[in-house]
């Protein structure tokens, strides 16, 4: 799969309309911003953590994509879940624009 392969299946999966519906920028827009930080049951995680764990990966994959061999994310710490507090839409304005 090619580079313009995958950047086009994640646009279409994630700021468009991909064959199963909705994609995720117009699902996770219509949420309030509070919606970002609350954990739902003892063991879950919010979903403002899940999207830094994709602003973290989609970044890590676009640098290591663009030919940086040392770009590296220690798994299971601080760089992989950065921590946060931000509303949803600052987070998916972050999403949007990095």
């Amino acid at each position: 799969m090619s580079f313009t392969e995958i950047y086009t299946a994640y646009k279409t999966v994630f700021a468009s309309t991909p064959w199963f519906g909705a994609g995720v920028l117009e699902k996770l827009q219509n949420y309030p911003d509070e919606v970002a930080n609350q954990v739902y049951g003892p063991h879950g995680h919010s979903v403002g953590k899940y999207l830094r764990l994709m602003l973290v990966w989609r970044n890590y994959a676009i640098r290591k994509l663009a030919g940086d061999p040392d770009y590296k994310i220690t798994l299971v710490s601080a760089e992989d879940f950065p921590p946060g507090e931000e509303g949803l839409s600052e987070v998916l304005e972050q999403l949007k624009t990095n």
